[in-house]
């Protein structure tokens, strides 16, 4: 168990007892688990108290912990101090300046709380006549003596009474052994109105003294984020000072409320104003809220809030944000009626009343509503219809959650029906009452309803959804409710759980205004787990510290030492681990490790230079294990999306599809850090890519001949189409519903087994980002005009975030090319500037298409993949409640794309719960042909082909028969429009990238050497002597100019000519070859990838339909057709 030694120090006045005693304390906190302390010492007073006057301070309790000594022992100090300093002055000669200044010293050490009792009673003792010091000595009572000494009782029964108040406003180690007495009972009821006086503002920085001339509050009642009632304290007072500066108001707030018609769950927030001095704005400087009922009984007596500094208080005010910690600023004190009333809850009562039964319409409009399955998404007209229809709803046509956050009040009345509902609903299923926890539901019997539910979930399923759970117990009302016990006594239960709920509650701690709550949770689990987890726990954090702070070496220090940096750092891990022995890896407690393989471990050459870490795993059979080690990324949000991933994909295989996903683990370990799991085998799309040259991402085979390179025999290379046939299905259904963004050829990886996955989740929910034109004045820059007017693209840009740095120059720009700077935008219109990254709904290209149908010798398949598609899609709409009801949970974990309802609403419009499996079908399979049509993601993937090659050097030119002719249909007409030159490779052999737009818009690249334009120019002279042919630029350049753009220039300006000439020479074979490599001996596996599709010849054309009729409505869908030039998705209904 955790050692948690304390004792309680007793201070007790002087008729008491004179002596300081530290004796063994039971933690009150811990029961009977807490370990015995350390013997008893005692230490004689030598001070003697004739007078008894100090025995008004009552007996002190002081716990020493062993985290927080501090304040105790300087209470301690400071109270002895004043001690000595009163029996001073009546025993001596009166110094009443040195018994002011001990009483300060306590209020300071009481965060500078200066109470008006303390302020009264030392104005009455500065205002007595001074004794002689002969009077002072005398036995006999004088008039004098008795007002000092009444002054003196006065003052240290205020003081008595500030550390009482302080004690139970935070989370002290010391308090009285005695209450002062409180004042008979207020006369107030149920019945009365919600009134309390707030007192001062204590501690005002000195800043706001000299920036803000007065000071005002305001009040605010909310319930679930809703505001029910504000009270605006207009009166402004200046700053005073007594011991320290406050803003004294002493104003009654009434509110216009009965406490009856409060819910229990109700806030108190108050806000600190100041009006500016300079502009004469009033301002809002600090906050502070409290609940009403903190257990059970309206708050009362005097209270301290500690206020916290910023422009205004975050919309979702709960316990978990009300600091119980010693105040490190402004100080609010409120003093409450005195009074002992309870909350009484409502009982459950069904009413009823005279209600029609419901039209069958009415039914069906109900049953369209619980197909929005998130409350935050219906309107309020929806609400009150919902509610209207109450007792028609059940678990077959509707939610409950749908239905009691439907309900128009929490009044005492309502909120009986909803207990009545709650009471008789027939839960569904345990993950139905997921939504009874998210913010619109404080109420803790509906809380304690869902947990109750939750609880018959199995410790695997309780695991899944555990990022969620942790996120709620911000709604939680105190950390003895019964989702803490639950999430408790399942880590008792599983070190699984266990485990991932220390790295969650250790995260959550880096949110601001939860810190606090989340710090005491962790508590209560390392007291739960027992030593030997604990000294698991204290490892991992270890190994964490040093693996930062070897990031952050690797990270700071300069190119030419960074390895050797790495080098000398990775000896800690060594020295660790031969302390350790063996450690378990925070991404799964089930993998131990014993060391590391140095030669093994590196860094990657992006912005934040992560580590990759190769741990010798202690089962020495499975191989090392490698992860990934980041700083400088907030990584939650892809622990998000992978999170939701798992979940879709146990939803498949719950149906008995296995779409063969690779989800890898991912552990954000602190802010702006955290473990990433490296998939063995796995290389990016945009590597594979680059051994095709620097066209790779337009060609057709790529996929397919790397595969065909790592698999010869032909049944594992059937294995790796079927991987890859389910597994880019199953990513294209999870990108598409969750609107993962910034996809490219560096984010997308494959295995040599055939399995595609996605990596890197920084932007989703359709968050794209936004571009106007390549960023670089020294970078590959694309004519932005010459692709807009092929494609209707207008501009794009490189984007750099994989190589980290931007790319030196190794590609000119083309002439005349612009540099706009990069922009970021939430949603995309139209109107908006720049264009989105992502065009396409998902990635899904075709050279994807070409490797699943083998270039075209299998089509069946593609029909095969939509047809996997569309069922992977339906079958997770069925849990569309699920994921939204997940994501809601979210919303306020301060991810930075998950945060509004809009980002709720994305997810549905993406899931369509509305509409029917044929429906849907139809929606995604058009979804399918965009992302195949989108050209938009070639070019992508071939600006980060380019940018990479620019930073590992430029590759090697390939040999003119071998460049494929890129994606053309077999039955246009061979003729080019236009070809231009975009960029080039600055290296001895310069390469010339050229786009080709044929007159059909189709648009292809090729690259081509200034020796080959020169052969053609020298083929072209010979097979027509006749023709006068353009002047082809010269080979030779004078010095000190720039070659290499001047070719360019020239270069473009023959092409125009030699093109826009005579039509025999621009549809000549040899320029067509040239630029199209269209010619006899073009290889069988070029060929095959000119079309997309099957060829026609000699097949029969069919058609697939599917047709349903439902509700009076005949629905008939085109869905594949073959053999056919055209395809079109369309739907006929009547």
């Amino acid at each position: 168990m955790l050692q948690c030694p304390s004792v309680f120090l007793v201070l007790k006045g002087p008729k008491l007892n004179t002596g300081l005693k530290l004796r063994p304390h039971q933690c009150p906190a811990k029961g009977n688990n807490c370990c015995p302390g350390p013997p008893v010492h005692t230490i004689a007073d030598p001070s003697q108290d004739t007078t008894g006057l100090l025995g008004h301070l009552g007996t002190l309790w002081l716990m020493i912990s062993c985290c927080r000594p501090a304040s105790s022992q300087n209470l301690v100090s400071v109270i002895m101090n004043y001690r000595s300093q009163v029996e001073y002055m009546l025993q001596n000669e009166p110094k009443v300046d040195n018994v002011v200044e001990a009483a300060k010293a306590i209020c300071s050490v009481l965060c500078f709380v200066e109470t008006r009792d303390i302020t009264d009673a030392v104005r009455k003792l500065r205002a007595l006549p001074l004794m002689k010091a002969q009077d002072s000595l005398q036995s006999v009572e004088t008039p004098g003596k008795v007002l000092i000494e009444a002054s003196v009782t006065e003052l240290s029964m205020a003081i008595s009474r500030l550390i009482h108040v302080y004690s139970s406003s935070f989370d002290a180690n010391f308090q009285l052994a005695r209450a002062p007495k409180s004042p008979s009972c207020a006369d107030i009821s149920l019945d009365s109105q919600l009134s309390f006086t707030v007192y001062a503002a204590h501690n005002i920085p000195e800043a706001w003294v000299s920036s803000y001339k007065v000071f005002s509050f305001s009040c605010l009642l909310t319930y679930a984020g809703k505001t029910i009632c504000q009270v605006k304290i207009c009166r402004n007072t200046p700053v005073k000072r007594s011991f320290f500066f406050l803003a004294d108001w002493n104003e009654k707030v009434n509110f216009p409320l009965r406490i009856k018609a409060l819910p229990r769950e109700t806030m108190l927030t108050i806000k600190l104003l100041g009006v500016n001095s300079a502009s004469k704005n009033t301002e809002v400087l600090a906050w502070t809220c409290s609940p009403l009922y903190p257990k059970e009984r309206l708050i009362h007596g005097a209270v301290l809030l500690s206020m916290t500094q910023c422009s205004s208080p975050t919309a979702m005010i709960t316990p978990g944000i009300c600091s119980t910690d010693a105040p490190t600023s402004v100080t609010l004190q409120i003093n409450f009626p005195d009074s002992n009333l309870e909350f009484i809850k409502p009982e459950p009562e069904e009413r009823r009343g005279e209600f029609e039964e419901p039209t069958q319409e009415c039914l069906k409009h109900i049953a369209r509503l619980s197909q929005m399955h998130s409350l935050l998404l219906l309107s309020e007209q929806q609400r009150r219809i919902l509610w209207f229809y109450r007792y028609h709803c059940n678990n077959q046509n509707c939610s409950l959650p749908l239905v009691l956050g439907s309900a128009p009040s929490w009044d005492r009345m309502t909120v009986s029906e909803m207990y009545a509902m709650l009471r008789s609903w027939r839960f569904s299923n345990p993950l139905e009452a997921l939504g009874l926890l998210t913010f619109s539901f404080p109420d803790q019997d509906i809380r304690r309803t869902a947990v109750q539910q939750i609880e018959n979930m199995s410790n695997d399923e309780f695991l899944e959804y555990l990022p969620q759970l942790v996120q709620v117990l911000k709604f939680e009302w105190s950390l003895e409710s019964p989702l803490v016990k639950l999430l408790l006594n399942r880590s008792l239960q599983s070190i699984q759980v266990a485990h991932q709920l220390y790295w969650l509650l250790k995260n959550a701690q880096n949110e601001i205004h939860f810190k606090i709550w989340y710090k005491k949770l962790l508590a209560a689990l390392q007291f739960c787990a027992g030593q030997t987890l604990n000294n698991e726990f204290s490892k991992e954090e270890k190994l964490i510290r040093i693996l930062e702070d070897i990031a952050t070496k690797v990270k700071v220090a300069s190119d030419p030492k960074r390895k050797e940096v790495l080098k000398v750092e990775l000896d800690r891990l060594q020295q660790f681990f031969q302390e350790v022995k063996v450690c378990r890896i925070p991404l799964n407690p089930a993998l131990v490790v014993q060391g590391i393989e140095a030669d093994s471990c590196s860094y990657f050459t992006s912005n934040a230079f992560p580590l990759k870490i190769s741990f010798i795993n202690a089962n020495a059979p499975s191989g090392n294990i490698n992860v990934i080690f980041k700083i400088g990324d907030d990584l939650r949000q892809d622990m998000l999306v992978l999170q939701i991933i798992r979940v879709m994909d146990n939803i498949w295989l719950q149906e008995g599809l296995d779409m063969q996903m690779i989800i890898y683990r991912c552990l954000s370990t602190g802010k702006g850090q955290g473990l990433v799991q490296m998939v063995p085998d796995a290389t990016t799309l945009a590597k594979i890519h680059r051994e095709s040259g620097l066209i790779g991402p337009l060609k057709e085979n790529t996929i397919k001949k790397w595969f065909h390179h790592h698999h010869p025999l032909e049944s594992s290379y059937q294995e790796a189409i079927r991987n890859f046939f389910y597994s880019c299905a199953g990513w294209c259904v999870v990108t598409f519903i969750l609107g993962v963004c910034d996809r490219h050829s560096d984010n997308i990886m494959l295995t040599k087994t055939g399995h595609m996955f996605h990596i890197d989740f920084g932007r989703f929910l359709g968050h794209a980002q936004m571009f106007g034109s390549i960023k670089s004045s020294d970078q590959f820059l694309l004519n932005s005009s010459s692709l807009g007017q092929s494609r209707g693209i207008k501009e794009s840009t490189l984007d750099s975030k994989s190589q980290g740095r931007e790319f030196e120059s190794q590609w000119g720009p083309s002439p005349g090319s612009k540099c706009l700077p990069a922009i970021r935008s939430r949603h995309i219109s139209d109107a908006e500037e720049g264009q989105p990254r992502d065009r396409a709904p998902f990635i899904f290209t075709s050279e994807m298409e070409y490797f699943i149908t083998e270039g075209g010798k299998n089509p069946q398949r593609f029909q095969e993949f939509v047809e996997l598609c569309c069922r992977a899609y339906n079958i997770v709409r069925k849990h569309s409640r699920l994921l939204l009801n997940l994501l809601e949970m979210m919303l306020h974990a301060g991810l930075p794309e998950l945060n509004s309802i809009q980002d709720l609403k994305y997810v549905y419009d993406n899931l369509r719960p509305q509409d029917s499996d044929l429906q849907a079908t139809c929606y995604f399979t058009r979804k399918i042909r965009e992302s195949l049509e989108c050209f938009p993601v070639k070019l992508n993937n071939l600006i980060h082909t380019l940018v990479q090659m620019s930073l590992t050097g430029p590759a090697k030119p390939p040999a003119p028969e071998t460049v494929p002719q890129e994606w053309m249909m077999l039955d246009t007409e061979k003729s080019i429009a236009r070809a231009t030159i975009l960029g080039f490779s600055k290296k001895p052999d310069s390469i010339y990238l050229v786009q080709v737009v044929q007159t059909c818009n189709v648009v292809t690249f090729v690259e081509k050497s200034f020796d080959q334009f020169s052969k053609l120019h020298s083929h072209l002279q010979k097979q027509f002597p006749s023709h006068a042919l353009p002047e082809f630029p010269h080979s030779w350049h004078l010095p000190f100019t720039d070659l290499e753009h001047k070719r360019v220039k020239d270069l473009n300006l023959y092409l125009k000519q030699l093109l826009s000439g005579s039509r025999k020479l621009a549809n000549n074979e040899l320029v067509l070859s040239f630029f199209l490599n269209w010619s006899k001996s073009t290889s069988a596996e070029d060929s095959s990838s000119l079309a997309l599709g099957p060829q026609s010849t000699g097949h029969k054309p069919g058609v697939q339909l599917v047709i349903s009729y439902e509700n009076t409505r005949l629905t008939i869908m085109l869905k594949h057709m073959r053999n056919i030039v055209s395809t079109f998705i369309v739907m006929y209904s009547s």
